[in-house]
């Protein structure tokens, strides 16, 4: 189950991993992107962790995942950092007024919210992107045959990796990678790679 302090100790398990992976994603991207996507994904995750610690007392799901997506988007202004806020902000209008949910119900609707930005964005699986990583992680985390949340969780996380090693066979088709074509296969994606940090750090904490 989820309510606000496991949202709280979820959020600071990923800034935690996202700090050890800065040098690391800075690293992938700087092949073919901007080479920012480790100082935003830090700089965002550490402003989502520290507005949830800062807000202890509140229970509201919703209001904490607002509060974590705004903070998010002021942390990390760049295109990965905008569709994170964008994902968070989505889930917490589904979430409002909501104090506990199974995990399997969240990720539902993570997974919904990320079918919607993909569909505000114009985008779709297999363009090597974030969210080949991520949507097939928030699927795992809906299956009803895992015989446990852990399970769950783990299977989530293995998902997520797979996501990014399928990113090697793609082309990318957003953002400034896009202008590389199909120099870009072979290699995997930064921001998938940073789904699949999200999803192993809560893994890893729960």
């Amino acid at each position: 189950m989820i309510d606000a302090k496991v949202l709280t100790i979820g959020f600071d398990a990923i800034s935690k991993k996202m700090s050890e992976n800065r040098m690391h994603l800075i690293s992938i991207d700087q092949q073919i992107g901007d080479g920012d996507l480790g100082i935003s994904m830090d700089n965002g995750f550490k402003a989502a962790a520290d507005v949830c610690c800062a807000n202890a007392d509140t229970a509201d799901i919703g209001k904490l995942l607002f509060l974590a997506g705004k903070s998010f988007n002021e942390a990390a202004p760049s295109s990965l950092g905008t569709i994170v806020s964008m994902l968070l902000i989505d889930a917490a209008k589904q979430l409002k007024g909501t104090e506990v949910i199974a995990l399997a119900d969240f990720g539902n609707i993570m997974h919904k919210s990320m079918n919607a930005i993909m569909e505000k964005l114009d985008s779709k699986l297999g363009e090597k992107t974030f969210f080949d990583s991520v949507v097939p992680a928030a699927k795992a985390l809906c299956d009803e045959t895992a015989v446990s949340d852990e399970q769950r969780l783990k299977n989530a996380a293995e998902a997520a990796r797979n996501g990014v090693e399928s990113t090697r066979d793609m082309v990318a088709k957003h953002g400034r990678a896009a202008y590389f074509g199909e120099k870009t296969l072979g290699s995997i994606d930064g921001g998938a790679e940073a789904g699949r940090i999200i999803f192993e750090a809560i893994a890893e904490q729960f």
